[in-house]
């Protein structure tokens, strides 16, 4: 997961084995300290890292994402080791440098470990699902899938064909903040939410059109 926020990078990435990140030389290897070397917060029995996330007690929030990737990178430095249960890590890398190392080593099928109990729900009802779906499938699945909605969403082609639904709206929006500018002390996020969230809804239905088709 990427988060953009007050010009940092925060990415997460959950290592399953990360003897199998990438592919180095037998010199550079004979430099590279241990996995459990890597600094972060103290993990303990059973909770892991997760009393860290308590209110009150707990420096961290679930809901501040940002705020927890700078205090981590402020005391622990650019890369974090964090244990948030036993026995499953989490690598929190904060240099793009670093980021984009990730990115170019991990192959042309990525592995992820999420959604399984989705995966295995749509898998059980192969009557009603073609796949187990684009966000928790892996491997060559997985690059089938991306590829068909990539081509189907991203394209040229596609990208016009939402011009038109998406000039009204965004006329439509203006016609209304031209309204509430007459009023003093308008709080315009509100509006500027409710116009991502209609826009959206355009590319959403062509999304779920495809997700049906694959």
């Amino acid at each position: 997961m990427c988060i953009w926020s007050k010009r940092k990078l925060y990415i997460f990435i959950s290592i399953k084995n990360y003897k199998n990140v990438g592919s180095y030389s037998t010199e550079v290897r004979s430099n590279v300290k241990k996995f459990d070397e890597v600094p972060g917060p103290i993990s303990i029995p059973i909770v892991g890292t997760l009393y860290n996330y308590l209110p009150i007690i707990g420096p961290y929030h679930f809901d501040k994402l940002h705020h927890n990737g700078f205090k981590k990178l402020s005391r622990y430095g650019p890369i974090v080791r964090e244990e948030i249960v036993p026995k499953v890590n989490i690598l929190w890398l904060f240099k793009p440098e670093d980021i984009e190392t990730l990115f170019r080593t991990e192959g042309k099928y990525p592995h992820r470990r999420s959604h399984l109990a989705l995966e295995k729900y749509r898998l059980d009802k192969p009557n009603i699902y073609n796949t187990g779906g684009l966000v928790p499938t892996n491997g060559p699945e997985w690059f089938r899938l991306r590829s068909v909605l990539q081509k189907g969403l991203s394209s040229p082609a596609s990208v016009q064909n939402f011009l038109p639904s998406t000039n009204n709206i965004v006329q439509d929006w203006l016609i209304r903040i031209k309204e509430l500018s007459q009023f003093p002390n308008v709080d315009y996020l509100p509006e500027l939410s409710r116009l991502f969230l209609e826009c959206k809804k355009y590319r959403l239905r062509a999304y779920l059109m495809l997700i049906f088709c694959i």
